[in-house]
């Protein structure tokens, strides 16, 4: 057994903790739990997460808080989120619920016609918006 441990056992998995992140420009009528600040500090320090909490977690404001800290910290210019076509007006609304002043692009009905398409592509190309919500 102290063999085995000695060769195999000694890899600790990285745990993350966002207790110290205090998400400047974000509502303070929203309190961000703690696995929700995990799962920023995650993203932020990995780049990467798959976030499978259950349904009412609150995983729309952990990847809304995790975008504008990325763009606040210089590790991300034009962050994009997609998500079904279903949710794109849920997920804009709780995106500027939870950054009131965030300046978003919904690539929704209005937006995304074909004849507003090519405009909406350059305004996204081009423009000094904090994220982009496209459906899918």
């Amino acid at each position: 057994m102290r063999i085995y441990n000695d060769a195999y056992n000694n890899l600790v998995p990285r745990s993350f903790s966002g207790q110290h992140l205090k998400l400047p420009g974000a509502s303070t009528t929203i309190r961000m739990r703690d696995h929700q600040k995990r799962v920023v500090w995650r993203i932020i320090a990995s780049g990467s997460t798959y976030v499978a909490h259950s349904v009412g977690a609150g995983k729309t404001f952990s990847l809304c808080a995790a975008v504008m800290e990325q763009r606040r910290l210089g590790l991300a210019n034009k962050p994009m989120i997609t998500v079904p076509n279903h949710c794109l007006a849920q997920i804009a609304r709780e995106f500027l619920m939870l950054y009131p002043t965030a300046r978003i692009l919904v690539a929704d009905d209005t937006n995304f016609v074909k004849e507003k398409r090519q405009r909406f592509l350059a305004r996204v190309s081009t423009g000094t918006e904090d994220s982009a919500k496209v459906g899918i």
